[in-house]
């Protein structure tokens, strides 16, 4: 039943492009330029792999807004914004306020992918709106530690 809704998804496309008008160059008699052919994905090929998370993982419950234990970080949002500054995957670790949830990044590289070498050890990252409207906000780890309610840590 998949297959045929595919064939039949490509062939309702095929005939949309055909009913376009005629572009500019056409219209005038015109040779017209070079053709562009939208790819129909083979319905018989398997979807490329997607990570998926089955469930997320709440790593600090802040019992307060997050602006009272971080600062936004102007650069960081930028960076994050390009794509530069981001979780690996958005969802795997949270953090919870009591108005929002944030996605969390440690400079250990855990879920946070940092291709420049931003983050600082002892810092943690909280992903606000983690796509063109990314906020990174910063905070001392430290300071977190009494809401941290993750997995154990190990002993060191």
């Amino acid at each position: 039943m998949a297959v045929k809704r595919g064939v039949l998804a490509g062939a309702a496309l095929m005939v949309a492009l055909s009913l376009l008008p005629p572009s500019p160059a056409e219209a005038a008699g015109q040779a017209p330029g070079p053709s562009v052919t939208v790819p129909v994905p083979d319905p018989n090929q398997p979807l490329p792999h997607r990570p998926r998370i089955i469930r997320g993982q709440v790593i600090y419950r802040l019992p307060m807004p997050m602006r009272e234990v971080a600062y936004a970080d102007q650069t960081l949002s930028h960076l994050c914004r390009r794509g530069a500054f981001v979780q690996k995957m958005n969802g795997f670790y949270w953090a919870r306020t009591p108005e929002r949830a944030y996605g969390v990044g440690f400079p250990s590289g855990a879920n946070l992918d940092d291709p420049q070498g931003r983050a600082r050890p002892g810092q943690v990252y909280f992903f606000q709106n983690p796509d063109a409207f990314c906020i990174v906000w910063v905070a001392d780890q430290r300071l977190l530690m009494p809401h941290y309610v993750g997995p154990p840590l190990p002993d060191h």
